[in-house]
C-alpha cells in the first residue's frame, strides 16, 4: 500500500507541475493542472491526491485587483471505485475574466471483473465434548476455511464475532462477500455433541468354574429336600 501511494504521489507531482497557463492581456493570470487519471486502492489515498490536485490551480493578479474567483473547496473528490470531476476555474478582475478547465478521474480498476464467490468449509462436528480451550482452538482453525475467490475491492463478514458452542450446541456461520455491488453468501455449522452417559454394565455370563459351583449347590439343595421328605414319611409311619 505504501509503495503504491508513493508512486501515486510521484505521478501527481510530475503531472501537477505541467500546467496550462492562461495569460490574456489585461486579465487575471490563471493556471490549471493538466487532466489527471489514476486508479486508487482506497478512498483516503484518493482524497489526499485530490487535495494536492486542487492546490495546483493557481491565480495571480495582473496589475488589477481580483474581484471574484472560483471557490475550489466546493469540489468534492470522486469515489475511488471510479468517477470524474471536471473543474472550471474562473477569475475576474477589473479588466475582465479568464478561465481554464481540468478533469480529475478515478479509474475503476474493477471494470470487467466478475463478483467474488464465497468459499465455506464443510460442516464440522467434534468427536466428543471438549474443554473450552480445545473447542476454541478447533473452532479458530475451522474459521480459516472461510475465504473467497475473484472479485475486486471485496469486503467480507467479520468472523471474529463468532464463538464456538457449548456441549450439545451448534454455531452456524453466515459468510458474506460484497464486491462490485453484489453480495453473495454461504453457510456452515460447527457442532459439539453433548456428553453421553455410559450404559449400565451387563452382567457377565458365568464361567465354567462358576457353573460347576452353581450345579453343585443345586444338587445339595435337591438332596436336602429329598432327605427332608423321607424323614417326614418315617415320622408318619
Amino acid at each position: 500500500m505504501s509503495q503504491r501511494l508513493t508512486l501515486t504521489k510521484l505521478i501527481v507531482l510530475i503531472v501537477f507541475s505541467i500546467t496550462s497557463i492562461s495569460s490574456l492581456s489585461g486579465k487575471p493570470n490563471i493556471s490549471c493542472p493538466v487532466n489527471f487519471a489514476f486508479s486508487f486502492s482506497d478512498q483516503s489515498s484518493l482524497d489526499e491526491t485530490f487535495s494536492d490536485y486542487i492546490k495546483a490551480f493557481i491565480l495571480t493578479e495582473d496589475g488589477c485587483a481580483i474581484t471574484s474567483a472560483t471557490d475550489l473547496t466546493s469540489f468534492a473528490a470522486p469515489s475511488y471505485t471510479g468517477g470524474t470531476v471536471t473543474i472550471l476555474f474562473e477569475a475576474t478582475d477589473c479588466n475582465g475574466t479568464a478561465s481554464c478547465t481540468a478533469t480529475f478521474t478515478a479509474i475503476d480498476n474493477c471494470a470487467g471483473t466478475p463478483p467474488a464467490i464465497p468459499l465455506c468449509p464443510a460442516n464440522m462436528t467434534l468427536g466428543n465434548c471438549t474443554s473450552d480451550e480445545e473447542a476454541m482452538a478447533a473452532f479458530r482453525l475451522w474459521l480459516e476455511g472461510f475465504s473467497f475467490t475473484g472479485g475486486c475491492d471485496v469486503t467480507t463478514t467479520d468472523l471474529s464475532n463468532y464463538r464456538p458452542p457449548g456441549c450439545g450446541g451448534t454455531t452456524e456461520v453466515l459468510y458474506e462477500v460484497i464486491s462490485q455491488g453484489f453480495a453473495v453468501g454461504c453457510r456452515a455449522t460447527f457442532a459439539i455433541p453433548a456428553e453421553v452417559a455410559a450404559p449400565d454394565p451387563i452382567d457377565p455370563i458365568p464361567t465354567m468354574g462358576q457353573w460347576s459351583v452353581i450345579c453343585l449347590f443345586l444338587i445339595y439343595m435337591i438332596i436336602g429336600v429329598l432327605a427332608h421328605d423321607s424323614n417326614s414319611l418315617l415320622a408318619v409311619d
